[in-house]
């Protein structure tokens, strides 16, 4: 907490996110301070304690361009003599709050809660479900006046949508939690709203169908998506982490090659305090030498650059995706399902379900909905074993199975 005689304009513009809430409070104006949240964004508030000892803020404004800080300390001076008559301004803007709409509601919640901690493509699905489907319906009501028969009404008019209901209730429902914590309302009406049951899409491959996607995956056109999907399948990762990898991430060479996922662009990088270390199996540590070999577009960071533009990564992968399971004759397979099949084979193949949910950055709840559970306890195997069975599936003909293609989910 840092303090200063008193503020200037100079001195506000300065000042940095840190990653850290953080306040600089002004010494001649008791109470007067300007709150940094970890976005970046800057407001004006004062500080006071009520009549009864309690510590309160009121936020005077954003620190925009076009308001003068004069005015804003004017301001704050104000609120300072309310307090010293006995007023208490928190309170009296509370009730003016109670009578803001659910729209005014949603751009707070942009501002102090999505932005600072969803990533941006989070938070553009939260803007869209509300655009599209609650804005019209709740967008002009007053937040203390949304009830259950409300949101009732509202599931029931997306029966045709289930999925997109889900969504934006869950939206709805973290809105009215924080307006609980801003003193909006007392309770949350979404709680007990019943939500649609939705079919878990969870898809594995099996080894016959391994097999088509390697061979489509050969004779794919766009090399540098080919080779980024057969990432995915020999490691389990994310999409995103493998568009966004870097070769700096990447030990290749020598007995023990390792992936070091860095926490900013993992799913959930928010919560999580250290990198993912992955270790990679040998026939992906092969894949990446031979890619960095082959590439006909490099970059010094990227490991899959934009064909258009090198110094920027790969945005997607969704045209190589149609023609490889197409060709493959997989009409339905989602990258995701890669993820899945990674983890069926390695759990059937013996590996702990903990190493299994270290190696896809899960908690182990949700390893075990991706993972089919294998007989008996779980024996203690090197990760780089879940590649293996990259070797049974021979470009040049199919062998009978191996030990090893037991990783792959039986068809029987």
């Amino acid at each position: 907490m840092a303090k200063v005689s008193k503020l200037t304009q100079h001195q506000v513009d300065a000042l940095q996110a840190t990653g850290k809430d953080y306040k600089v409070w002004e010494i001649q104006t008791p109470g007067f301070h300007v709150r940094v949240y970890p976005s970046g964004q800057k407001t004006y508030a004062f500080f006071y304690r009520n009549a009864g000892g309690e510590p309160r803020t009121v936020t005077i404004s954003k620190v925009v361009e076009g308001i003068k800080l004069d005015w804003v300390r004017s301001r704050a001076r104000e609120l300072l003599v309310e307090v010293q008559k006995g007023g208490d301004p928190s309170e009296a803007k509370r009730a003016t709050r109670r009578s803001s709409c659910v729209s005014e509601l949603f751009d707070e919640y942009l501002d102090k809660h999505a932005r600072p901690h969803k990533k941006p493509r989070s938070v553009a699905e939260d803007e869209r479900n509300w655009r599209t489907h609650l804005s019209p319906v709740f967008g002009r009501m007053k937040i203390d006046k949304v009830t259950k028969r409300d949101l009732d009404g509202f599931m029931s008019s997306m029966s045709e949508r289930r999925g997109a209901a889900n969504r934006c209730m869950a939206l709805m429902s973290t809105m009215m939690n924080l307006a609980v914590q801003w003193e909006y309302r007392g309770d949350n009406p979404c709680q007990r709203v019943k939500r649609y049951e939705e079919n878990q899409l969870d898809n594995f491959l099996d080894r016959d169908q391994a097999v088509r996607l390697i061979e489509a995956l050969d004779a794919e056109q766009d090399r540098g998506a080919a080779k980024a999907i057969e990432l995915l399948l020999l490691t389990g990762a994310r999409r995103s982490e493998v568009l966004n990898a870097t070769w700096q991430e990447f030990v290749i060479e020598g007995d023990a090659p390792l992936w070091t996922v860095p926490r900013e662009v993992m799913k959930g990088h928010v919560r999580k305090r250290v990198d993912l270390r992955r270790p990679l199996s040998r026939e992906a540590a092969e894949l990446l030498q031979s890619w960095r070999r082959e590439a006909k577009v490099t970059s010094m960071s990227w490991v899959f650059p934009s064909t258009r533009d090198p110094s920027k990564p790969r945005a997607d992968l969704k045209d190589a995706r149609h023609r490889v399971r197409k060709a493959a004759g997989v009409p339905h397979l989602r990258l995701h399902d890669l993820r899945h099949s990674f983890a069926s084979a390695a759990v059937n193949a013996g590996m702990s379900l903990y190493a299994v949910g270290a190696a896809l950055g899960h908690l182990l709840r949700r390893c075990l909905r991706s993972a089919v559970a294998a007989p008996g306890e779980a024996h203690a195997r090197p990760l780089a074993t879940c590649g293996r069975f990259r070797l049974s599936c021979s470009r040049a003909s199919r062998p009978p199975a191996r030990p090893h293609s037991r990783m792959l989910k039986s068809t029987g």
